[in-house]
């Protein structure tokens, strides 16, 4: 497709009445950015936008946000940098996740517990079986039963782990 015609196409998606332009078309990411197909592939629409009007991103290196707005496509809103540089301003703004900006904070619903959770070896029957077991067995056999390390053992008994099982 003639590149006039994809800057169309992708023009035709955005919000040009503010300071920021903002991408309308509904495709979004987790985190918030819009989505463009652009040669055949799924792009961030900030990143097409700034192949559009200024050039191609070398590689290595990322399309980066003034204005802080995920949705936001102007181009001279947007400059190019590396992971470091995103993560220097984005510590400069103070948007880095730590404390009460951390994401398990400001979004605590999206944290995954118990059998969930990506590295999970138990589920909750086995963490119930521990604790009914726990008073009868030595926390070092409990261990080497199920797969996990004696402080794993420990942490569900005392519930430090597994808190949300009864």
């Amino acid at each position: 497709m003639a590149k006039s015609l994809v800057a169309e196409r992708f023009w035709n998606k955005v919000d040009k009445s503010g300071t920021c332009w903002l991408w309308t078309a509904g495709q979004r990411n987790a985190s918030g950015y819009g989505g463009f197909l652009y040669n055949g592939k799924h792009s961030l629409a900030h990143r097409v936008s700034y192949e559009i009007e200024i050039g191609p991103v070398p590689d290595g290196l990322l399309v980066l946000h003034r204005c802080d707005n995920p949705l936001c496509v102007r181009p001279s809103h947007l400059f190019l940098g590396t992971n470091d540089d995103n993560m220097k301003d984005m510590a400069a703004k103070g948007r880095s996740p730590k404390g009460d900006n951390h994401c398990t904070r400001l979004r605590p619903e999206l944290v995954r517990k118990g059998e969930a959770a990506p590295n999970a070896r138990l589920t909750e029957d086995k963490v119930k079986e521990i604790r009914r077991r726990y008073n009868n067995e030595e926390a070092q056999a409990l261990a080497l039963d199920f797969g996990v390390s004696r402080d794993t053992i420990y942490g569900i008994v005392y519930r430090k782990k597994w808190k949300h099982v009864p």
